[in-house]
């Protein structure tokens, strides 16, 4: 369903014209505000697996990137992923971390799995500080640098929304040329009113209309409120979750943990 489409239904509803929610003077839509209300609220009180996606970093050692997404391009050997026209993309969570290689169509390939966790929740396997590895100098003169740290066992984590990699030895691994295939959840921006398609509105209206008139009392004068039943809505939020969680029994998501 269009932005615009959803607009019409909530606003025939409640029986007022799309015109009406919006200021005069400013432009300013309460009904689209509404609408992004509830996207907001959906993306907060549950994780929804049909918000389940891949993202691609490549990076050296510790150093903090965006996560990101390649455009998909179909060539003349078939679709294939451009890295120069990656997109960064926004993230609620990640659920794991992997190497990837790119096949001969350039298609990522999963290989091994990374450990991923806080940077204190690996302090016992590795002694990092802030992911670098400690060295000591060889008594030689004049002197050279080893690596001390006996262990070949890579991590990743986040510190607010970068995202980093420990400088450990990896046996088998470059990196210099590390790439790491990352499945988690994705946000979805705000819409912006001239949309032709939403997850949340094509999946579920139900949920989505009723939310959104409870939110737009938020921007409506007292004496055009209305009240929407408490189980009604409640009702329809658990057919929603029901429904996604279906979704993921269904194993349309099993390849990618």
């Amino acid at each position: 369903m269009t932005t615009a489409n959803f607009k019409t239904r909530v606003a025939n509803y409640i029986g007022r014209s799309l015109t009406s929610f919006v200021d005069p003077t400013g432009g300013f839509d309460n009904l689209l505000a509404a609408i992004n209300d509830t996207r907001r609220d959906a993306q907060q009180m549950y994780d929804w697996q049909g918000l389940r996606s891949v993202g691609f970093i490549q990076t050296n050692g510790s150093l903090g990137c965006p996560w990101a997404a390649p455009t998909k391009t179909t060539g003349g050997y078939g679709p294939y992923y451009d890295y120069a026209l990656s997109q960064p993309m926004a993230l609620k969570k990640i659920d794991s971390v992997w190497n990837y290689t790119l096949d001969t169509n350039n298609m990522p390939l999963r290989t091994n799995r990374i450990d991923f966790g806080s940077e204190q929740q690996f302090k016992h396997i590795l002694p990092t500080n802030s992911g670098y590895p400690f060295s000591q100098v060889w008594p030689q003169n004049p002197p050279y640098y080893y690596n001390t740290i006996p262990t070949s066992r890579m991590f990743a984590y986040i510190i607010g929304p970068t995202f980093y990699m420990n400088t450990a030895t990896f046996t088998g691994q470059n990196l210099t040329s590390n790439q790491f295939m990352i499945v988690g959840l994705t946000k979805l921006p705000d819409l912006l009113g001239n949309e032709t398609s939403d997850f949340f509105l094509d999946n579920y209206q139900t949920w989505c209309l009723l939310q959104t008139l409870q939110n737009l009392n938020n921007y409506v004068k007292e004496d055009q409120r209305i009240q929407i039943g408490a189980k009604m809505l409640m009702d329809a939020w658990s057919t929603a979750t029901f429904m996604d969680a279906q979704q993921a029994a269904m194993g349309e998501w099993t390849d990618l943990d």
